[in-house]
């Protein structure tokens, strides 16, 4: 018979989890018959989605057999597929996120227009890569000790604060691959913000010069003419460049969220790799349920910015503006 408290989290994981699959699958079954005409940036969207659903389905099986059969025992083969894939998609899920602030980071500060074959590029090199570290246990001979399930029986994740050299390489590998795109992001916003807003402030000031001139040139129609289109080149780059600010607050509100989602887990990782000693079963619960958020916030975000995935979500429902 299961304990209270474990009792507490499996029925408290099932009921997140759920929301949260059926809020991912809204986005995933209305945009999976367009995916190829997604454009970049949503494409990566729908998988950070699809990521997030995968994430979420670990916990829910095993808290859902937890519930089911009345006690806690869990087939450890089953438990290392279940690190796997877990591992899996929370490395894809940065990845992704990367890919969407090198995205922006492109058209912003190098003016490059994202050819569409991009978007599936990163996403193949994002599942071998992702797919190849969590898959090293397995490699090393070592998965019955690296994933294990964790004191809330909840997750199959690794053994972070496992002493042993195999499990120790697994998890710096891991640290690596999170802390360089956490770098890049910082990097890639911090240039895209002095670059976004230097050249907004550009065309304003360009904007209010072609106004004054053809204020001062009323009577010269040849010269009004040549003012007046330049002035509508400017107020195109101006609307090209609100667009692109539309996309940066998509991106930003998508890998802010998971940042602060992932930081509770994510210091949680770097304190038992360092010290060799688990935290306590409260603040890894935490932890959980502050991925849960975020994962759940993600398909919300992607509805509320992305007027492709929006647009998809309504005609699936039959929702007419």
């Amino acid at each position: 018979m299961i304990a209270q408290t474990y009792w507490l989290y499996s029925t408290v994981a099932v009921i997140f989890m759920s929301i949260l699959i059926a809020l991912d699958l809204i986005v995933l079954v209305a945009n999976a018959l367009s995916l190829r005409k997604l454009p970049p940036s949503s494409f990566l969207i729908f998988w950070l989605c699809f990521c997030g659903a995968g994430t979420a389905l670990n916990p829910l099986i095993i808290a859902s057999t937890h519930l089911a059969r009345d006690n806690l025992a869990f087939n450890n083969r089953q438990c290392q597929i279940h690190g796997f894939f877990t591992l899996v998609f929370a490395l894809m899920s940065l990845c992704l996120c990367t890919g969407l602030t090198l995205f922006r980071y492109l058209v912003v500060v190098w003016e490059v227009n994202l050819f569409p074959q991009l978007a599936p590029v990163i996403l193949a090199i994002t599942i071998v890569t992702c797919s190849i570290v969590a898959g090293l246990p397995f490699l090393l001979n070592t998965a019955d000790t690296t994933y294990v399930m964790l004191s809330t029986q909840i997750l199959c994740t690794v053994a972070w604060y496992d002493p042993s050299f195999q499990v120790k390489l697994v998890g710096w590998v891991c640290v690596s691959v999170l802390t360089i795109p956490i770098f890049f992001i910082g990097f890639a916003y911090a240039s895209i913000y002095r670059r976004f807003y230097l050249s907004m402030q550009i065309t304003e000031v360009a904007l209010v010069s072609v106004r004054t001139v053809s204020s001062s040139n009323l009577g010269a129609n040849a010269s009004t003419s040549k003012v007046n289109k330049t002035e509508q080149q400017i107020l195109a780059a101006k609307t090209d460049r609100e667009r692109q600010q539309t996309l940066l607050m998509e991106s930003i509100a998508l890998v802010t969220v998971f940042l602060i989602g992932w930081a509770p887990y994510f210091c949680a990782v770097l304190y038992e790799l360092s010290t060799a000693r688990s935290v306590s079963e409260q603040f890894e619960f935490f932890a959980q349920l502050a991925i849960t958020t975020n994962n759940t916030l993600n398909p919300i975000l992607a509805l509320v910015f992305d007027h492709t995935l929006r647009g998809n979500v309504k005609k699936m429902l039959r929702i007419e503006r």
